[in-house]
């Protein structure tokens, strides 16, 4: 939320956010629920998943957030990372071959997205279209440089961060 607070100008002179946002939840009807109940104002959430909501009027559309790290990513302490070294690459494995397979199975995965979320065909076709999955289990270092960057902006990293000491490589690949 930093990071949309930065975009938007919703940083006061004091560094503090101009803008109520609400504790993070973990569901989407409740963060909908604390919209209508005035708790929050805001919220990040997937565009598409929204967008039938933001069709009925039920939500307003308020701006999209480009943030310079991937979508998703898969995270652990440095200590499990160690003893786990090839469970996770073989986790990560797993998610790389079912990301291939969903990339090619292009028409059923539309579908599946469509049916499981209840968003138009149309707009899981789009969604499908712009979202960027590894297949690989990698991330490129620019991402990291970038990631770091803008943390330290929204003031969410406060120290230096040696964004070569941020992935295991014996669990994951940097470019």
């Amino acid at each position: 939320m930093s990071v949309l607070a930065d975009q938007q100008g919703w940083v006061g002179e004091s560094g503090e956010l101009d803008a109520k946002f609400g504790e993070p939840v973990v569901t989407f009807p409740r963060l909908r629920q604390e919209v209508r109940d005035g708790v929050t104002d805001a919220f990040l959430w997937e565009y598409f998943m929204t967008k039938p909501f933001v069709d009925s009027k039920e939500l307003a559309f308020a701006g999209t957030v480009s943030a310079p790290w991937p979508a998703f990513m898969v995270a652990a302490r440095s200590m499990f990372a160690r003893d786990n070294a090839s469970k996770l690459r073989d986790l990560l494995q797993v998610i790389a071959e079912g990301t291939r397979i969903f990339k090619q199975e292009r028409e059923a995965s539309i579908a599946r997205v469509s049916a499981s979320f209840g968003i138009q065909l149309a707009d899981a076709a789009e969604w499908f279209e712009n979202i960027h999955y590894s297949d690989t289990g990698s991330i490129s270092s620019d991402s990291l440089r970038e990631t770091v960057a803008a943390l330290k902006k929204a003031r969410v990293l406060t120290q230096e961060c040696d964004v070569n000491q941020l992935v295991d490589t014996a669990v994951a690949i940097v470019e």
